[in-house]
């Protein structure tokens, strides 16, 4: 299995219900599709290295695994 991480930004507010925030990661994970090659290493060089960034780029993991399901 290959594993790609891509960090994006989803806004949660207190008013969503569980399905706009499923739609917003949703929305967030289909633009990220495009830069998904782009290694996460390179990433967090650039970063540390024009920013003075030394944390962690995101706060949450999430895990998707797009597999056809069969119903018979």
């Amino acid at each position: 299995m290959f594993v790609s991480t891509l960090p994006f930004t989803v806004t949660v507010e207190e008013i969503m219900t569980i399905e706009e925030l499923e739609k917003e990661i949703t929305k967030g994970h289909m633009d990220m599709f495009r830069h998904q090659k782009y290694p996460y290493t390179n990433i967090l060089k650039s970063l540390r290295e024009k920013q003075n960034f030394s944390g962690n780029l995101y706060d949450v993991m999430m895990s998707y695994q797009n597999a056809l399901t069969y119903v018979k």
